[in-house]
């Protein structure tokens, strides 16, 4: 009988992943990385230019020349992805703090046609972990004044007991000490802390955001956290200007301390 022909084997793809998925998380101003991220956001004009947005890195290795729309179909299945990717470099590797070892695929000298990631070379992509702009539009600025809203949803206020009385956290509230330069060292949010509630906030709907996700130890007075907690509640159609002082007392109520 005649051998049957051989089996036909997938080519092996180009690009490789350099970290394990879904990649490292990271935290980013929009203003920096905008081109990567605000093709993910639904309203990206919604958003000022020093937000910081949860988002996973991924890097890859190219292995060979490869047009950027090939690329980009081999990572996100779509090749119309390709604003997505971008050139990795030393100095993101140290900005990120993303340790690499060196290229597999490394050519030194090699050629590579114009407009193509050449083999060894590396790009990287930011992958946004929820969407806030997603939901709840801002209201507009003729219709802000009836349509702010300007209370708790009593859904988060039974789901999370005060373990002290209002009154108490208005006192604390009111006598809580200035935040001057030395205070804000001593008492800042770390980057771990940050993080973590970043992560615990990732995909969750903005009332749950604002009134089920405790701040991070020491958020009550950190300048980003507060920044953070204004934008989400005009994003979810609050008074921002009331409710920010609003949010505060809440969580001193549920134990949250400067």
């Amino acid at each position: 009988a005649a051998p049957s022909p051989p089996a036909a084997q997938s080519p092996r793809p180009s690009v490789q992943a350099l970290l394990p998925a879904p990649g490292k998380w990271v935290q980013v101003r929009l203003g920096e990385f905008g081109p990567l991220l605000q093709v993910q956001l639904a309203h990206p004009d919604r958003l000022a230019p020093d937000y910081e947005i949860g988002a996973w890195l991924q890097v890859f290795d190219c292995s060979a020349d490869l047009d950027p729309g090939e690329a980009a179909r081999q990572v996100f299945g779509d090749a119309r992805a390709v604003a997505r990717l971008a050139p990795w470099s030393v100095e993101l590797a140290q900005r990120l703090a993303v340790t690499l070892g060196a290229c597999a695929g490394e050519r030194v000298g090699a050629p590579c046609a114009p407009g193509h990631i050449g083999a060894g070379q590396r790009f990287f992509a930011l992958t946004v972990a929820s969407d806030p702009t997603a939901t709840a539009p801002e209201p507009a600025p003729e219709e802000a004044a009836t349509a702010a809203r300007g209370g708790i949803p009593p859904r988060w206020q039974a789901a999370l007991p005060p373990r002290i009385s209002r009154d108490q956290a208005v006192a604390q509230w009111q006598h809580a000490e200035p935040v001057a330069w030395w205070r804000r060292w001593r008492h800042r949010v770390s980057a771990a802390s940050r993080i973590a509630w970043q992560q615990q906030l990732s995909g969750r709907p903005l009332d749950e955001q604002l009134w089920g996700v405790p701040p991070p130890e020491h958020g009550l007075r950190d300048e980003r956290v507060r920044e953070w907690v204004e934008r989400t509640l005009r994003l979810a159609g609050y008074d921002a200007q009331r409710m920010a002082d609003e949010w505060e007392i809440f969580w001193r109520c549920r134990g949250a301390l400067d």
